[in-house]
């Protein structure tokens, strides 16, 4: 009774897997420019990492604090960091902009044309 939600975790886990995968291969050739932002995952990820480092960064406005933990933020992210790495490249002035700003994740993300 118990091993049919265990299998079927499983079996959706792997697909989700799979998917991830191909995903990764397609966009493993740094040809991210316009692909990358149609990319599911791709405003979640922006986000996230706007998110994530405002809570880190507090109100620190300066643009090389901000470049640094950029350049690290993705190591937290988990199995979106192959999404996480090209996009923080592509965007890294934009980001930076944006995190020296009190905008939020959303209207930040929106701004960068991510979202």
């Amino acid at each position: 009774h118990h091993t049919l939600p265990v299998v079927f975790t499983f079996l959706c886990s792997s697909a989700w897997a799979m998917h991830l995968e191909y995903l990764k291969a397609d966009f493993a050739d740094d040809d991210l420019n316009e692909n990358l932002v149609k990319l599911p995952g791709a405003c979640w990820a922006c986000k996230w990492i706007i998110k994530t480092l405002k809570r880190q960064l507090g109100t620190e406005t300066n643009m090389g604090a901000i470049k640094m933990a950029l350049n690290t933020v993705c190591d937290q992210i988990g199995f979106l960091k192959f999404l996480c790495k090209p996009l923080v490249s592509k965007y890294m002035d934009v980001l930076t902009e944006e995190l020296s700003t009190t905008d939020n994740p959303a209207i930040a993300c929106a701004n960068i044309g991510i979202c």
